[in-house]
C-alpha cells in the first residue's frame, strides 16, 4: 500500500535532533503512538527506553546506545540497548551519530524479531523508509546537517 510519510522533528538540543514517521491520516507520529499504546500498561520499559534515548541526547548516537537489527546495509537499530533489561523494542533509524528517527515497535516475546510479526514488520517499515531517506539523501532533495533533516520530508512510500 502507497502511503505519505512525513519525517517529523520530535525534538533537538543543540547535539540531537530526533525525529519520527508520521503517517498521511494519523494524529500523531510513529513513535508518539508506540509511548501512548505501552505507557500504563509496560511503564517500566517505556521508562527504560526513554532513558536510553535521555543517553542518547546526552552523547549523541553511540554503537553501546542500540541494538543493530535488519539487515546490514540499512541503518535499522533497536531500543533498549543490549545492556537494558526490557520487553519492548522500539525501531530506530540511526541516519547518524547526531540524527536518529524514532518509530514504533511492540513486545518482544520470542527470541527473534522475525519470530513475532508485529516487530518484524516494524523493522520492515524502517527498512522501506531507510531507502527512501537514502535516496533522498543522495540526490540532495534530504539534507543532513548536524543534527538537523531538511528538504523534502513528505513523500510517499510502499508499506
Amino acid at each position: 500500500m502507497r502511503t505519505s510519510v512525513t519525517i517529523e522533528l520530535l525534538e533537538e538540543n543543540g547535539k540531537v535532533g530526533i525525529y519520527s514517521p508520521k503517517f498521511a491520516g494519523e494524529a500523531d507520529s510513529e513513535f508518539i503512538k508506540f509511548l501512548k499504546a505501552n505507557k500504563d500498561k509496560h511503564k517500566k520499559d517505556v521508562l527504560t527506553i526513554l532513558a536510553r534515548i535521555d543517553k542518547i541526547k546526552d552523547n549523541q548516537l553511540e554503537d553501546r546506545h542500540i541494538r543493530y537489527e535488519g539487515r546490514r546495509r540499512d541503518r535499522v537499530a533497536a531500543l533498549p540497548a543490549h545492556i537494558d533489561v526490557c520487553s519492548l523494542r522500539v525501531y530506530i533509524l540511526c541516519i547518524s551519530d547526531r540524527i536518529i528517527v524514532l518509530g514504533g515497535g511492540g513486545l518482544k516475546s520470542t527470541r527473534t524479531y522475525n519470530e513475532a510479526p508485529e516487530l518484524a514488520d516494524w523493522v520492515r517499515k524502517m527498512q522501506v523508509l531507510d531507502d527512501e531517506i537514502r535516496i533522498r539523501q543522495n540526490s540532495g532533495a534530504i539534507i543532513s546537517d548536524g543534527y538537523r533533516l531538511s528538504g523534502e520530508l513528505t513523500f510517499e512510500i510502499d508499506i
